[in-house]
């Protein structure tokens, strides 16, 4: 597996189901390693001064791989810190190395034509992955086409805001734009 996140609680529940979800000592921190072919690949400690609030989304990844991954919550106020119980919830775990393209909302991005040239910024993109912005003219055929400049395939690199302008647009009645990610 490449990939491994959850959602954080400890003790022996994570609370009443019909009640505040979700339910521990946030008092604690979470020691892990991942391991390939019984080789300790990365470790680590997970919540500054044993302060760690539960409910927190916990993730682990690493592109080359790893075969186990080993966490073990400690509350250095209990009896005994090596005897608590972590809890998983909402386990997902990936098994390719490249993480699936994200799916881009409308709130993620805005279209800010400036002297009749459409641009269009995307915020948050993840730096594994290529996008690029593609137009077509006509909705009722499914063709979309690459907006070029930047590169000939139109895709670049994500990593942080991404601006796209459609150099091009400039004399077209209209044009319907997507941001395509892989």
């Amino acid at each position: 597996m490449c990939a491994v996140e959850f959602l954080y609680g400890n003790d022996w529940t994570t609370g009443d189901i019909y009640g505040q979800y979700p339910w521990g000592n946030s008092g604690a921190y979470v020691e892990w390693q991942t391991l390939d072919n019984g080789t300790v690949v990365s470790s680590g400690q997970i919540g500054l001064n044993s302060q760690l609030p539960v409910g927190t989304v916990i993730g682990f990844y690493d592109p080359a791989g790893f075969d186990q991954l080993q966490v073990k919550c400690k509350s250095p106020s209990a009896a005994d810190p090596t005897l608590q119980a972590i809890a998983l919830d909402n386990l997902y775990v990936q098994f390719t190395n490249r993480p699936p393209a994200p799916v881009i909302y409308g709130s993620d991005f805005s279209v800010n034509p400036t002297n009749h040239v459409s641009s269009l910024t995307v915020w948050d993109t993840l730096g594994v992955c290529q996008y690029r912005l593609v137009y077509s003219e006509n909705l009722a055929t499914n063709s979309w086409t690459p907006v070029t400049p930047p590169l000939p395939g139109g895709w670049i690199s994500g990593g942080g805001t991404l601006t796209f302008t459609d150099t091009n647009a400039l004399g077209r009645p209209r044009r319907f734009y997507r941001v395509e990610a892989q």
